[in-house]
C-alpha cells in the first residue's frame, strides 16, 4: 500500500489541478462554457456552436 501512496502523490498537488484545469478549458471547457451562456442569455449562436460541439465529444466518445 506504501508503494501506491507513492507513485500517485506526485499527481495529487496543485498545480497539477491548474494545469488540468487550463488544458480542459483550452480542449473541452469553452463548449460547455459557451453552451451555457447561449441558453442562460439566449444567445442563438452560442448554443448551435456549443451544443455542436459538446454533441460532437459526447458521439466521437462514445465510439471510441
Amino acid at each position: 500500500m506504501k508503494n501506491w501512496k507513492q507513485k500517485i502523490k506526485p499527481y495529487l498537488k496543485p498545480t497539477m489541478f491548474i494545469s488540468f484545469g487550463i488544458a480542459w478549458i483550452i480542449t473541452n471547457g469553452w463548449a460547455y462554457i459557451m453552451l451555457g451562456i447561449g441558453i442562460y442569455g439566449h444567445i442563438n449562436w452560442a448554443k448551435t456552436i456549443g451544443g455542436a460541439y459538446v454533441a460532437l465529444l459526447w458521439v466521437l466518445g462514445n465510439v471510441v
